[in-house]
Parts: structure tokens; sequence; C-alpha cells
């Protein structure tokens, strides 16, 4: 017969296993270059292992100092963004430049976007349009959208606006968004190509579908206004719609007038006012003209002749302040958009 049971004794636990080895960390670690850039890159996305910028910094900077060029590029972008490092655009540019000497494509490009900006070195754009050709030439997309604008605007070089749409058209055809945008203005104003306002809409289109703002609202602009299409206010107010909610102005501002008359969408007073109101609060002067209108009439708000006084002053002087700016304005234009300014405050105050 057994006696009472005793409790048995623990087991001691287990002895934890020994960590795998890691060769990229050794090999970091012994000072490979290569394993150090790659185990920033690691740290940097959280590949496999907790996200850490000042860590990537770290490696990153270890492979750099050793001549590492893809490693000076990733540490030029941290220190122009402050991305595990404090901000700093003259070290982003010094590293920029070490891995341009190297030939690295993208070093060369954003070395020449902190020369357009003046951040970090001396603005000029000379030297910009000179880094961008050279990116451009080694295949980087963005960096021909660059020297397109340059040309089209004439930073660094002369006016050239055949060449600013033959980069226009490098970059476009291999999908970058900005560009197809910009060629469909050039398409639609006939700057540097013949105008085509089709071949615009074929180019706002796909731009738009990429999530452009600028193509979205001026995609539907063609369509309310039937410019290389079948006017179709529907599908204008679906576009202008798509650009609002990205924070295009404009685009509020029209969208507004379409819900004001009910073209192509529900009429809604109440909506074309908080549209007019959000495009008059960001600058634009026909929004600040309707917004006043609305207070003044109480369109889709409370009368409020206060307001409306108020914004009628707002436009009429960014009027003022935009004839000042622009010397090409011919008195006539000037004389009427003053008289425009201020003719529903003469309707207001004659009772009419």
């Amino acid at each position: 017969m057994f006696g009472f049971l005793k409790r048995k004794k623990a087991a001691d636990p287990p002895a934890p296993a020994p960590a795998a080895a890691d060769p990229l960390l050794d090999a970091a670690r012994r000072g490979d270059p290569e394993a150090q850039c790659s185990l920033g890159e690691k740290y940097y996305y959280g590949r496999g292992i907790e996200k850490d910028q000042a860590q990537a910094v770290m490696w990153y900077q270890k492979a750099a100092e050793q001549g590492h060029a893809l490693a000076q590029l990733h540490l030029g972008w941290c220190c122009q963004h402050g991305l595990g490092t404090q901000q700093d655009h003259a070290q982003a540019a010094a590293w920029y430049q070490k891995a341009a000497d190297q030939g690295e494509p993208s070093a060369i490009n954003d070395l020449a976007w902190l020369y357009q900006m003046g951040y970090g070195v001396p603005q000029n754009y000379a030297e910009a349009l000179r880094l961008f050709l050279s990116a451009a030439e080694k295949g980087v997309v963005p960096a021909m959208y660059s020297v397109g604008v340059f040309y089209r605007k004439g930073y660094g070089t002369p006016k050239d606006p055949k060449e600013a749409v033959r980069w226009f058209r490098k970059a476009a055809e291999q999908g970058d968004r900005q560009a197809r945008y910009h060629l469909g203005v050039c398409y639609e104003k006939g700057v540097g190509v013949e105008q085509d306002r089709k071949e615009a809409v074929r180019w706002y289109r796909k731009a738009a579908e990429q999530g452009s703002p600028g193509a979205q609202f001026s995609l539907g602009y063609c369509y309310d206004k039937g410019l290389g299409v079948e006017q179709d206010r529907a599908e204008a107010g679906l576009w202008y719609r798509k650009a609002a909610e990205q924070g295009h102005i404009s685009a509020a501002a029209n969208l507004a007038y379409l819900h004001y008359y009910g073209f192509g969408v529900e009429e809604n007073d109440a909506e074309a006012f908080r549209l007019w109101k959000i495009a008059a609060e960001a600058g634009n002067i026909n929004a600040q003209e309707n917004l006043a209108f609305c207070y003044e009439d109480g369109v889709g708000t409370e009368k409020n002749l206060a307001e409306a006084e108020k914004w009628y002053a707002i436009a009429a002087e960014g009027r003022r302040e935009r004839a000042r700016k622009d010397p090409t304005r011919t008195k006539e234009q000037k004389d009427m958009e003053e008289m425009l300014a201020g003719l529903r405050r003469v309707l207001r105050l004659s009772g009419d």
C-alpha cells in the first residue's frame, strides 16, 4: 500500500534555445557595407524587424562612411526629411553629392531638387537643370518631368515649349501622373504642340485616374464646358468632387456652381454655400463674391448683410491686387472687374 502522495518537485524550465544566428547582422557588425546598408533598410521599413529609423540611420551612416552609394542616398534622404535624425538639408546635400559623384541616379535627382529649392545649398536653377538632365538621361522618371517643367517655365534656361513637351511625353509614357497632367495642359492650350483638346482629355483622364487633383479638375472642366469631349455635367461634377476632396479650390468653387443651378448634380443651395465658403476662405475671388451673394440673399444660409459686405470687400480687394500684379491686364479688364466687384453692393443698397 502506498503512503500519502507528495508533491513532485517542479521541473526546471527548459533552457531557452540559443538565438538563431543572423548572418546579416553578423556581416554588418564585421563592417560589410552592403550588409550594413541592407540592415539599415530592414530597420527603416520594418521588414522582419521592429521599425526603428534611428537604427536605420546608424547603419546607413556606417555604410555611407565606407563609400556605399546607396547608403549615402538613403542617409541623405533621412537628413533631408528628419527621419531618425535631425533634419539637416546641408547634410542631405553633402550625402547626395557623394552618391551622385558615384553616378547614383536618384541621388542626382534629389540633389537637383535641393538646388531648385535652395535647401542646404544656394538656389541655382542652372545647376538644378544640369542635374535633372543627368538623372533623366539615366532613366529617373521624376527627373524627366522636372526637366519638362524647367523648359516650360524657363528655369535656368530660355523657355522652350517644344522641349518641355518632349520631356513631359517621356515621363508621361512611363506613367508619371504629373507629366501626364502637364502634357494635357500643353495640348489644351497649344503650348509646344498643336492644340488638340481631345488629346488633352486623353492625358487628363490618365492622370485623373491616378489621383492627380489638377487633372481631375481639368477633366471636370472639359466635361463641364464640352471641350474635347461631349458636354456632360454629371461627369463634370464627379471629377470636380474628386479634386475638391483633395483640396483643389477651383474644383470646389465650380462644383458649388453646379449645385446652385442643379447642372448635372442635385440642386442644393446648402452644399453650394458650403463649397463656396471653403473656396472663399482659401482665397478664390469668384467664390468670395458668390459667398457674399449667398449671405446677401440667404442662399443656403441665413441672411447676414454684414458678412455679405465683408466678403464683397475682400473680393474687391483681391481683384485690385491681382490687377496690380498683372501688368498685361488692360484698363478695360481692370475697370470691368471693379464694376463687377461692386455691382452686387450697388444693387443691394438700391433695394434691388
